[in-house]
């Protein structure tokens, strides 16, 4: 998964990657693409598996999704920081990377579950 093979040698092999490339601007794209992709992608797939959910159970997999999201970001974020720095940094139309992925996440995921959150809120609450 997005979580496996985590050491220095693979993080500086894709930080590798998106220097080489991101010296391009066509590619500088693709790969801001992709780390919104994978993102997209990853609470897609998570926050279907909250389909069935209501109440505590909903709330305690929000946040649970939310702490792994983050996770993801800081390290996506790591290994794509050269794009903050050269492409994102000189455009008004591409957001920074945080930003794309907490607007990746809203539409993605909170977007889908607020009302449901919302009236597990209410009831933990009554």
């Amino acid at each position: 998964g997005v979580f496996e093979n985590k050491t220095n040698m693979t993080f500086m092999k894709a930080y590798s990657v998106v220097v080489q490339f991101g010296d391009q601007q066509q590619h500088s794209y693709k790969l801001y693409s992709y780390y919104k992709k994978v993102i997209v992608e990853y609470c897609t797939a998570n926050v279907a598996a909250m389909d069935g959910c209501h109440g505590e159970d909903l709330l305690k997999r929000l946040a649970d999704l939310w702490e792994k999201q983050t996770i993801l970001v800081f390290w996506m974020q790591r290994v794509f920081q050269y794009l903050d720095r050269f492409f994102t940094k000189n455009s008004n139309e591409y957001p920074d990377l945080f930003s794309a992925a907490l607007k990746s996440f809203q539409d993605a995921v909170y977007v889908k579950v607020k009302d449901k959150c919302v009236q597990a809120m209410i009831d933990a609450i009554n």
